[in-house]
């Protein structure tokens, strides 16, 4: 009996053993290489149970990668418009106020300068330019003065006017006639882009600090006339426009600092004659044709996708708007739809 109990005990210990002992004894002479997980696989859970984020990815988004929703948007009617219907005027700050320069009233170009206070919602008269025009580009320089560069009177044409307290006056010419264009400003220097000569759309990207000499950037793979422009940092967004008379949906983005233009995406309709402002980092687009329809759709704009999101509606469709901007508002002043208009439209982020 006693050898027996012996018997048993020992073959307890032993199953003992190699139920709880065994599988210790193993792990403990396992061999983890730093920075691997147990099978030694590169990017798995490593010995402090994080993950190791695969190269040139940061752990976590940065500012910079994360822009975040685009603003809502408010969008009014002011009580109080212009004094006479315009369109396709220029649009630039004065302060705490806007300049109205030039435009179209009925058939006939305008060399009226009006301005418009946003405090009071009044438009009074501030002067008059060298020569009348309408479907210019203009620019506001740091020195306080306004460059207006071509335009169409009867025909295109090439001037370049400087207008500031004193008035207007004639300061250059462009390299040829030039209408329906647009200018951007990025760290003082001004860039014209699309237009129309009287004979073809101009593929030229132009940089200018005095509108008196110009120099060649590159060409747009797409020319267009009548298109929409923001910019984000060193990048100039064409949107949509007119190629050899027909609407286009490209979206168009030139780099300044590296001298290149692309068509980077594309809209989910063709649009031209369309207001396009930042507010914050978001690109947005108000109004504008698509077809012989006049938009009166307000949508955020992601230009690489050329994906749209609505944001807000005007109260009545608006193309050719002239477009200024005070810190975070926008006002659309006048347009077409088709009927010239009087109008004022305030868009803002919806605050609160």
């Amino acid at each position: 009996m006693q050898r027996l109990a012996r018997t048993v005990a020992v073959a307890v210990a032993l199953l003992l053993l190699m139920v709880f002992g065994l599988p210790r004894l193993l792990r403990g002479s396992a061999k983890t290489t730093p920075g691997t997980g147990a099978a030694g696989v590169t990017g798995a859970a490593g010995a402090t149970g994080a993950t190791t984020p695969a190269p040139g990815l940061s752990a976590s988004p940065s500012a910079a990668q994360v822009t975040g929703p685009p603003p809502s948007l408010t969008v009014s009617t002011l009580p109080t418009g212009l004094p006479a219907a315009l369109s396709r005027e220029q649009v630039q700050p004065s302060g705490s106020n806007l300049l109205i320069l030039g435009g179209l009233t009925g058939n006939n170009s305008s060399a009226s300068v009006q301005v418009f206070n946003p405090i009071s919602d009044t438009v009074g008269p501030a002067g008059t330019l060298a020569v009348a025009t309408h479907d210019a580009a203009s620019a506001h320089l740091a020195n306080g003065s306004d460059l207006i560069f071509g335009g169409g009177e009867a025909t295109t044409i090439d001037t370049v006017q400087s207008f500031a307290s004193a008035g207007g006056r004639t300061i250059g010419h462009l390299p040829q006639p030039r209408s329906d264009l647009q200018a951007a400003t990025i760290a003082g220097k001004v860039y014209l882009l699309g237009g129309y000569n009287g004979q073809a759309d101009q593929p030229d990207v132009l940089e200018t600090t005095d509108g008196v000499t110009f120099k060649l950037v590159t060409v747009l793979p797409l020319p267009v006339r009548y298109a929409g422009i923001g910019v984000v940092g060193n990048t100039i967004y064409l949107v949509g426009g007119e190629h050899n008379g027909v609407q286009t949906n490209a979206i168009q983005a030139v780099d300044v600092g590296a001298a290149t233009a692309t068509v980077i995406s594309h809209l989910p309709v063709a649009l031209s004659h369309e207001s396009v402002f930042v507010l914050g980092s978001s690109l947005f687009l108000a109004g504008g044709r698509s077809g012989t329809t006049t938009r009166f759709q307000v949508d955020a704009l992601n230009p690489q996708t050329g994906g749209l999101t609505r944001a807000g509606a005007l109260t009545q469709p608006i193309a050719d708007a002239g477009l200024g901007q005070l810190g975070q508002t926008v006002y659309l002043i006048g347009g077409e739809t088709p009927a010239q208009l009087r109008t004022i439209v305030r868009i803002s982020p919806v605050t609160g």
